[in-house]
């Protein structure tokens, strides 16, 4: 096959000899390389290796120093100022010396931050703002907060949505940090607290702010979308609670020299809902600090506020130990506590308090209804996906919140109603009753009937129906005082004074809110009993010390609720309240026995303990004129309960050996309870604690001998010297006080025993205290019985 042409050309192609054209040069061969190269300078005046560094001035990993960060940070770049608050971390981090010298300079930052245009740069506020509280000193921001606030103020009414929910965020954090001044001047609608509180109203469109007026449009024309709602919902509630709650801890940084003092702080922030039951604001101090307050002589020896009310009672103030003969200061080193003489809020703090808290309700009640209503059918939906999970979480979040505003806002009120006009009174109680009746339809909102959650949800729920129960006994409770003759010894005219109460309590609650107290006092006790199951926990669960603690002020409502009618009947097949059975009975049942399952060393015990204490000490309080009676033998919690009443005496003495040296102050707290209940409940308390007590000093065992007991074991200094002599003190009072009353239920034998034990432990600690316990013992028994 004869070639083609292309093969042709290509073959003559390779054998000639290329032609060069005028003025084209020669050209390139095809395999030439390439050796031309470019030159450029580069400029580099921060790394000159002529140049020595300062290595004292502070720089960032990317060689910036304050001043440069602090121009950064007005660039009109908004990445570089993002960076540049990044930086300013990472540099007062690494050096402290910044902190407090340029902390006008960061002051700065914030302020120019907080109405920043760019949202990635507000975005980096909170988390800066946080970080740089948490290394700073608690008072190094406090001269700069007036001018913080008045930007948050501008902030939070700023034209653009955006810039105000961002706000938000930054101030919940000095909410955080600084409660007590971000609220300040709120309940009197001025200062701080009352533009704060104008501002986060407005975010919500709603005006008014405490008044409880009329209500004017706020800055958010459009409604809030419910992410967006919820981040202000949220640090509302924040708010509110730092403004109502007046027993918040300090947020000073001092701490408590002394142990009763300690004590002391932890009881009145404990027995705030007792308040109510009380005649006067003094009369309730002396109750909270009934357990826990050092006598004004001296800590750890045998003086009258051991032995009750009125220690002229037992003719013993020919016995008092001579200062002269034992030095008690020398004893003990613990100061007075503080705030004995007052309740740590005075009565015209709480009736403005009251007033605000209406006027609160009143502007946000519509508010809240309408955003119950829209989240809980996506929230409680029992046949919700896998995908809906994320927005249920939302709608859970926003509806817990709502919750929890309900009750700060009902408990204030309905806590203070005295001091309110009836008019207000009367619209609060209708939207509140508004509210529960809506949320009843889901109450329990933990039960197993709502698809699985997670634990943050189960938690919410929890907390939701902590919620609920507190709002619904607060509400249900109508508050009425016991006549003065039940302080008579006629047993016939406080069996009527009391009965009178009673009555006045069943007219003022209405039948809606009978069975709403119903749902809560089964719901209540069968939380009490690890009873409530829930899908997470389908065998019941049980009660954290926090969530105890949050459920006491409910159980105290239950317990104070009236027994039925004598005309109730009985029906077989009704639940235990439906049936007339006395709520405050059934509460109280539950009590004792959640109570008696606890270990001795559980943090909820030490809860528990006290809480069943002061139940048990309310009516030796001349000024105590609640309807809670467990003494008053025509009271049905004095029969249904004693037997209870009884075993919680006989827990004490193994309470206190288990504590030993572990927990000194839950045994400090079962001595001083003991030494109190004493003057009360002497001839219960003997029987159940003698025997039992001289173990704590000395255990004897047959097959060993004596062996020291926990007693021995405890500290010589500081909190364990206190609980040490109050220990010897307890022990003296149940060797000699029978005697005092002429009472032969505390046997020779156990008494001499027990003194037996005492004698033995003091022995074998007297090398290491220097004899001190021995002196103090024989000081006491030479007093005269």
């Amino acid at each position: 096959m004869p070639k083609s042409a292309k093969q042709k050309k290509a073959k003559v192609a390779d054998f000639s000899k290329a032609k060069f054209k005028l003025g084209k040069g020669k050209q390139q061969a095809n395999n030439a390389t390439d050796t031309s190269y470019k030159a450029r300078s580069i400029v580099l005046p921060n790394q000159s290796i002529s140049v020595e560094h300062d290595e004292t001035v502070p720089l960032t990993k990317r060689n910036h120093t304050f001043a440069d960060l602090i121009v950064q940070s007005k660039h009109y770049n908004a990445g570089i100022r993002k960076d540049a608050i990044y930086g300013l971390k990472e540099i007062l981090t690494a050096y402290p010396s910044l902190r407090v010298k340029e902390l006008s300079s960061v002051v700065g930052v914030i302020v120019r931050y907080i109405n920043d245009e760019d949202s990635s740069v507000r975005k980096t506020l909170p988390v800066f703002l946080s970080h740089l509280l948490s290394i700073l000193p608690h008072s190094g921001l406090i001269p700069h907060l007036p001018v913080i606030f008045l930007h948050f103020s501008s902030a939070l009414s700023h034209i653009f949505p955006e810039v105000r929910i961002d706000a938000v965020k930054s101030f919940r954090v000095l909410l955080e940090h600084y409660p007590s001044l971000c609220v300040e001047g709120w309940v009197q609608n001025r200062g701080t607290g009352g533009r704060a509180g104008e501002g986060l109203m407005g975010v919500l469109g709603l005006g008014g702010g405490n008044n409880g007026g009329k209500q004017q449009a706020g800055v958010a024309s459009v409604p809030l979308k419910s992410g967006a709602k919820l981040i202000v919902l949220q640090a509302l509630e924040k708010f509110l609670k730092a403004a109502l709650d007046s027993n918040m801890p300090s947020t000073s940084t001092a701490s408590a020299t002394s142990s009763s003092s300690s004590i002391a702080a932890t009881s009145r922030e404990s027995t705030w809902f007792f308040a109510h039951s009380f005649a006067s604001p003094v009369a309730f101090a002396e109750f909270s600090n009934s357990l826990t307050s050092t006598p004004s002589s001296s800590a750890g020896r045998v003086d009258s506020w051991a032995l009750g009310t009125t220690p002229d009672a037992w003719d013993l103030s020919s016995l008092a130990i001579n200062s002269s003969s034992l030095s008690s200061s020398s004893l003990i080193s613990s100061s007075p506590a503080e705030g004995r003489e007052g309740s740590g809020i005075q009565p015209v703090e709480r009736r403005e308090k009251a007033r605000a808290a209406a006027g609160m309700y009143q502007s946000l009640h519509p508010l809240l209804l309408s955003t119950f209503l829209d989240a809980a059918p996506g929230a409680f939906d029992p046949s919700g996906s896998i995908t809906q999970v994320s927005v249920a979480g939302e709608e859970l979040e926003l509806i817990a919140v709502v919750g929890e505003l309900a009750s700060v806002l009902g408990r204030t009120v309905m806590g203070n109603s005295e001091s309110l006009p009836r008019e207000t009174l009367s619209g609060v109680k209708k939207g509140l009753r508004t509210m529960l009746n809506h949320m009843a339809v889901y109450f329990p909102f933990n039960s197993s009937t709502f698809q699985k959650r997670d634990v943050k949800s189960e938690s919410l729920l929890l907390s939701l129906s902590l919620a609920f129960s507190s709002l619904v006994a607060q509400v249900s409770l109508t508050h009425s005082s016991v006549a003065p003759r039940t302080k008579s010894s006629n047993p016939t005219e406080r069996k009527k004074a009391l009965e009178e109460c009673y009555t006045r309590m069943r007219k003022g609650t209405g039948a809606s809110e009978k069975v709403l107290v119903d749902k809560v006092a089964v719901w209540v006790s069968e939380l009490l009993r690890g009873e409530t199951v829930s899908a997470s926990s389908p065998l019941g669960q049980s009660l954290p010390s926090h969530t105890y603690e949050a459920l006491l002020p409910t159980i105290w409502s239950l317990l104070c609720q009236p027994p039925p009618a004598p005309a109730v009947k009985t029906d077989q097949t009704a639940s235990p309240v439906e049936n007339g059975k006395n709520v405050s009975l059934l509460i109280g049942k539950a009590v004792f026995e959640h109570y008696n399952r606890l270990k001795s060393l559980d943090p909820t015990k030490k809860i528990g303990l006290e809480f069943l204490g002061r139940l048990c000490l309310l009516e030796t309080f001349t000024l105590y004129n609640g309807p809670f009676r467990l003494r008053e033998p025509s009271s049905v919690l004095t029969s249904g309960l004693a037997s209870e009443v009884e075993n919680f005496f006989k827990t004490l003495p193994r309470i206190i050996w288990e504590a030993g040296s572990k927990d000194l102050q839950l045994s400090e707290l079962v001595l001083r309870l003991t030494q109190t209940m004493l003057k009360t409940y002497l001839n219960r308390i003997l029987p159940a604690i003698l025997p039992s007590f001289p173990s704590y000093f000395t255990m004897n065992i047959p097959s060993r001998g004596a062996l020291p007991g926990p007693w021995t074991k405890l500290p010589l200094e500081g909190r364990g010297r206190v609980v040490r002599m109050l220990a010897i003190d307890t022990a003296w009072l149940l060797c000699n006080l029978s005697i005092l009353e002429g009472s032969a239920v505390a046997d020779k034998d156990q008494r001499q025993a027990l003194e037996k034990a005492v004698e033995q432990a003091v022995d074998v600690v007297a090398v290491e205290d220097k004899g001190e316990a021995s002196r103090y013992w024989v000081g006491l028994k030479e007093l005269k019985r």
